[in-house]
């Protein structure tokens, strides 16, 4: 599960207005309103793991696994797995406009 790249760009594109881009920086969450302050600001941004560095849209992260060695790639959506596991763990919110891929390795 991550942030539907394609979803963002949509939505941005479709707004118009100029809170458009501050908007998507925002939702993204690769804008940054503030910056880190003093050492405790340092600390939790160095070794944090909150924020997110890079956004995928299905084109771009199903090529990345299968250059990685991945196999059976596919677009996924909540409940469809077969690994029951998953179901344990999904949360509807958590769908709500994500990417969700499940592959296999060999």
């Amino acid at each position: 599960m991550v942030p539907d790249l394609a979803t963002e760009v949509r939505r941005y594109l479709d707004d118009g207005s100029a809170s458009a881009a501050p908007t998507l920086m925002a939702r993204t969450e690769l804008g940054w309103t503030t910056r880190p302050r003093g050492v405790k600001g340092l600390l939790k941004e160095w070794l944090g793991n909150s924020r997110h560095r890079w956004m995928w849209d299905y084109p771009s992260l199903a090529a990345e696994l299968a250059a990685a060695g991945f196999h059976d790639i596919r677009r996924a959506n909540q409940g469809d797995s077969e690994e029951p596991r998953f179901r344990e763990v999904e949360r509807e919110d958590r769908w709500r406009d994500a990417l969700g891929i499940e592959c296999r390795r060999p």
